[in-house]
Order: C-alpha cells, then sequence, then structure tokens
C-alpha cells in the first residue's frame, strides 16, 4: 500500500498540481490512500481539475483534514467514493502517550 497525506500536500498554490502527490508514479492495480490530505483550498483551480480527477479516481481509500476537500474530491471532482474527514494525525494521540512514545534523553544541561 503506499500513502500520500500531510498539511497542505494537495495545494496547488505551492504544489502546482505536482503529480507526485497524487502517487501518479505507482501502477493503479496498487493499492493507494490519501491519509488526512488537505487542499487548503475552497475550490481546486480548474486547471488541475482532470489531473486530481484521474489521479485520485484510482486510490483505494481517501480521507481529508477538510470538509471543503470531501466537497472537492465529491463535488467539484465528481469522484463516486467515500471521503473521509479524520482530524490531522498528531491529533491522534494524547499528550501522554506522545511523551511515553520518546525516549528520554540522556543529555544533562552543564551550565
Amino acid at each position: 500500500m503506499f500513502a500520500v497525506g500531510s498539511d497542505q500536500v494537495w495545494n496547488t498554490r505551492f504544489s502546482y498540481g505536482d503529480k507526485a502527490y497524487l502517487l501518479s508514479f505507482i501502477d493503479d492495480d496498487k493499492k493507494k490512500i490519501s491519509l488526512a490530505s488537505s487542499f487548503a483550498l475552497k475550490e481546486l483551480p480548474q486547471a488541475y481539475e482532470d489531473t486530481f480527477k484521474k489521479n485520485l479516481s484510482t486510490f483505494k481509500a481517501l480521507s481529508v483534514r477538510e470538509a471543503n476537500g470531501k466537497e472537492i474530491i465529491q463535488k467539484q471532482l465528481n469522484i463516486d467514493k467515500p471521503v473521509e474527514v479524520i482530524l490531522d494525525p498528531t491529533l491522534w494521540l494524547s499528550r501522554e502517550q506522545w511523551l511515553n512514545s520518546i525516549p528520554h534523553s540522556k543529555f544533562k544541561k552543564t551550565e
């Protein structure tokens, strides 16, 4: 399985529609998913619609961070697949879980 996701990973103002962020280099018979991907846009610029539709249509599962992302995929791109709106993965764990997962440093400040 191959996954893409991150803050603003599909924001065309910064990525300029780079197909690598749409996993275009992965064969369509492989499982591709998005994990809390973000467009950080209210609407995808029309110039990128065909590229996003072609590539996101090959994903096995789609999840985004914002309701706008779900709207873009389902309404603007007309991709007839379930799209989940989920939290940023950094928010999946509590403060205590994060602290317990990080090894404690042996560094001692002397001054």
